[in-house]
C-alpha cells in the first residue's frame, strides 16, 4: 500500500469511526447498564464488589401500606425477626441487601444521553433520595466498579476493531 493509499485508508477509517461512534456508545452503555443493575439488584454487591449488607433483624412493626406484597389484615404486622423477616414473609430473598422491593430503583436506573456521552442515572426525586439514604447506610454502591470501567474500555476496543 502506498503512503497516499494508506493516508486515504486512515481518513476513511476515521470517518467511519466518527459515524459509528453514537451507535457504539449506545451499545456499550446498554451492556454496561445491564451489568450495573445485575451487580446491585441481583447480586447485592457494592462498588467494591463486596456484599452491600444484611437486612436488619431488629424487631419492628410494618404498617400495612408499606407492604409491597401480601398485605396483612389490619393496620400492619409485627416482625420479631425484623426487616429480614418481613421480606421473607412477602416472598423476597432476605439473605443479603439487593435494593429490590418495589422495583422503582431498578426500573428508574437508566441510561441518559448527556451531549455526546451516555450516563447511568437514577431518575425521580424519591429514587434519588433512596439511593442517597442507601449509600449513607451501606457505603458506595452506585459508582462503577474497576471491572465495569475495564468492561467499557474493552467493549469500545472490540466494537471499533470490528470496523477495521
Amino acid at each position: 500500500m502506498s503512503p497516499k493509499d494508506f493516508e486515504k485508508f486512515l481518513t476513511d477509517l476515521e470517518k467511519k469511526i466518527a459515524k459509528e461512534t453514537p451507535k457504539i456508545t449506545a451499545t456499550v452503555a446498554s451492556d454496561l447498564l445491564g451489568r450495573f443493575k445485575r451487580r446491585i439488584h441481583n447480586k447485592g454487591l457494592n462498588s467494591n464488589n463486596a456484599k452491600i449488607g444484611n437486612y436488619s433483624t431488629r424487631p419492628f412493626f410494618m404498617r400495612r401500606n408499606d407492604f409491597a406484597r401480601k398485605k396483612p389484615k389490619g393496620s400492619g404486622m409485627f416482625f420479631k425477626g425484623g426487616y429480614a423477616e418481613s421480606r421473607k414473609y412477602q416472598g423476597f430473598q432476605n439473605s443479603y441487601v439487593d435494593l429490590q422491593y418495589s422495583g422503582e430503583l431498578f426500573r428508574n436506573t437508566q441510561n441518559v444521553v448527556n451531549g455526546s456521552s451516555v450516563e447511568i442515572a437514577v431518575l425521580g426525586s424519591e429514587n434519588i433520595k433512596k439511593t442517597l439514604e442507601n449509600e449513607a447506610r451501606f457505603g458506595v454502591i452506585y459508582e462503577l466498579t474497576k471491572e465495569e470501567e475495564e468492561f467499557i474500555t474493552q467493549k469500545y476496543e472490540d466494537l471499533i476493531s470490528e470496523l477495521i
